[in-house]
């Protein structure tokens, strides 16, 4: 579509073409009834609750500060645990990762050593 054919088109509410933001691109006016918007609005809910969402999946590993969100500690915690080779680190090109699993058995394995503090507890 020329330059002109554009201008026209746009004029008329028909096809415009979105060459200056997308190149090959054509934009179209649409109108639809009340009707039309509520089944599609109908048809795109159905497909959001059986679409799975990444959000919702866990996933096996934790960046540090994912790690240190999940244990509620700050980041220098979770620097100190693996310097410590009190957990693993898996590495990833720059990333660093922690097994979700092995952080839920540090926790329980803090749980049956007597020597933590923790609050609330006869000393």
């Amino acid at each position: 579509m020329s330059h002109s054919e554009y201008r026209e088109a746009s004029k008329g509410g028909r096809a415009e073409s979105g060459a200056s933001e997308h190149p090959g691109w054509l934009r179209i006016s649409v109108e639809l009834s009340d009707e039309d918007v509520r089944r599609i609005a109908d048809q795109m809910a159905a497909l959001l609750r059986t679409e799975p969402r990444g959000i919702d999946r866990e996933s096996p590993y934790l960046t540090i500060d994912e790690a240190a969100a999940y244990l509620r500690c700050r980041r220098q915690r979770i620097d100190d645990l693996l310097s410590q080779r009190r957990l693993s680190r898996i590495k990833d090109g720059a990333r660093t990762l922690i097994a979700r699993a092995e952080l839920e058995a540090y926790l329980r394995r803090g749980a049956d050593d007597p020597s933590l503090v923790r609050w609330g507890s006869a000393a």
